[in-house]
């Protein structure tokens, strides 16, 4: 004797039937994402608004009157506010995409935001290396006087402020790699799951 099996049909399933929502491992990490994405978007529009209303207010010349005449006043400097604030919306754009990315379980968008993470550290480390060098180079020519020691204690300062500065950030962002490309390669597995029907 003997039993027919009946055949067992794999099925691909597309996203949306694949239930992230419910996964506790991608929630987990989607959340902190959202979080800290959240917190750069913040920062980020309040940037850009600072910019833009530093650019008006500073765009507006101001008015010195005596009792025979009114003078306008120009800027001894003009400052070019144009770049501050496209770095400003470039940056606001950026954090906005990386939200949205996540919040919508993009894994393509979350690798493009995790290389991005990747490469603006490489350039942060080198920026550093570079005016560490520079600043080496500068103290070099600086003489014994009064005014020589106090600039170099200020350099040094400064450039301490600024190496931990850039190892909090380079920190920051390869945990924010690690989390996109983690949640990115989550979510590519659970689409590519295949249910079995009897």
């Amino acid at each position: 004797m003997q039993y027919d099996k009946p055949p067992v049909q794999i099925v691909m399933v597309n996203a949306t039937q694949v239930p992230l929502a419910t996964d506790r491992e991608v929630q987990r990490i989607r959340k902190k994402l959202l979080i800290i994405f959240g917190i750069f978007l913040g920062v980020a529009i309040f940037f850009l608004v600072l910019s833009v209303l530093t650019a008006a207010s500073a765009t507006t010349p101001t008015v010195a009157t005596s009792s025979t005449s009114t003078t306008v006043i120009e800027n001894a400097k003009p400052v070019n506010y144009i770049l501050q604030i496209v770095e400003a919306a470039l940056i606001t754009l950026l954090y906005g995409f990386a939200y949205y990315v996540t919040y919508a379980y993009h894994p393509t968008g979350l690798r493009v935001i995790a290389w991005l993470n990747i490469i603006c550290a490489v350039v942060l480390c080198l920026t550093f290396i570079t005016f560490l060098i520079v600043f080496i180079v500068a103290m070099s020519y600086v003489d014994g006087s009064e005014k020589g020691k106090k600039m170099t204690a200020f350099g040094g300062v400064l450039m301490t402020l600024l190496g931990v500065f850039c190892i909090i950030d380079v920190l920051l962002q390869k945990i924010v790699a690690k989390l996109c490309f983690k949640l990115a390669r989550l979510i590519n597995d659970k689409k590519k799951i295949p249910f079995s029907k009897a």
